[in-house]
């Protein structure tokens, strides 16, 4: 996943009430409608959230615990009505703790792997998939639709993978971008075996902004779009750590955007574990 840091950590707790705000402006809903939606799961369905327990495990291998990093996601889940807590102890203490607490989700980090493994059925959705779906599916929010519309993804690495595969099952016509052409031709062979769909790749940013009007930026570039690729019909989401429009750009497209640093991806992975859904593994 992509490396956080403090500043963003910060930044997301002080916006988390904005955040939800900006989405009921776009959309309509807040956090936990849109990744209701995403999973699939009517909200008069979601009653039973409430009374749900997450554990947040702090990990400290690899480059260790960023800080701020836990207490952040448990926000996020205690946003969209789910009780959570962050373990006393961390890493394989602190899973134990999580476990023998009586918890229906348990959610841990590394500099690889976030995920949320639901304690009672086994069942793991990762962050990746559910950010890139959220992403996606907020874009068909936003753009009141995305059927038989040119549609790009810009970035083929896990989180742009999940929302072109999104994408595509919504009936979008997509093209996808990555400087790394042997990633991008990975990406629409895989999407040609699992959806039977020709996707285009193209190797420069500019070549997909030509030709969609609908677009997930999923990469980590700064200021790849600019002000002149933004027409009046441009709708972008972007799970993307830094932000990839230029300043320019940003005005110009006002509400026709979204990004967050974290929110949208963890609401989506913790709900989808608590129903099931987008699951990886299972041990029933």
């Amino acid at each position: 996943m992509t490396r956080l840091t403090q500043s963003h950590m910060q930044e997301t707790l002080l916006q988390l009430e904005r955040i939800d705000d900006m989405l009921r402006v776009r959309v309509a809903t807040g956090l936990r409608g849109v990744a209701l939606r995403t999973i699939g799961v009517k909200e008069d369905e979601a009653n039973t959230v409430s009374s749900k327990r997450v554990a947040v495990v702090p990990i400290t291998v690899g480059e260790g615990v960023i800080p701020g990093f836990a207490e952040t996601v448990k926000a996020i889940a205690c946003q969209i009505g789910i009780n959570a807590r962050v373990t006393r102890a961390s890493d394989v203490s602190g899973i134990a703790e999580a476990y023998t607490g009586d918890n229906d989700i348990v959610i841990l980090a590394d500099d690889l792997r976030f995920v949320a493994i639901n304690a009672r059925s086994g069942a793991i959705v990762d962050n990746d998939r559910a950010t890139g779906e959220g992403f996606a599916k907020l874009l068909e929010m936003m753009a009141e639709g995305v059927d038989g519309c040119p549609c790009g993804v810009i970035g083929c690495g896990p989180v742009g993978t999940a929302a072109a595969l999104r994408l595509v099952r919504m009936g979008a016509n997509l093209t996808v971008c990555d400087l790394n052409e042997e990633r991008g031709r990975r990406l629409v062979a895989r999407i040609r075996e699992e959806c039977n769909t020709e996707t285009a790749w193209v190797g420069e940013v500019t070549a997909l902004l030509s030709n969609c009007r609908f677009i997930v930026d999923a990469t980590p570039a700064v200021g790849i779009v600019p002000a002149d690729a933004i027409r009046p019909d441009t709708v972008i989401t972007a799970p993307g750590v830094p932000v990839g429009l230029t300043l320019e750009a940003l005005d110009r497209i006002g509400l026709r955007y979204y990004h967050d640093n974290l929110p949208l991806g963890v609401a989506t992975m913790v709900l989808a574990a608590v129903f099931g859904k987008m699951t990886e593994l299972s041990k029933h």
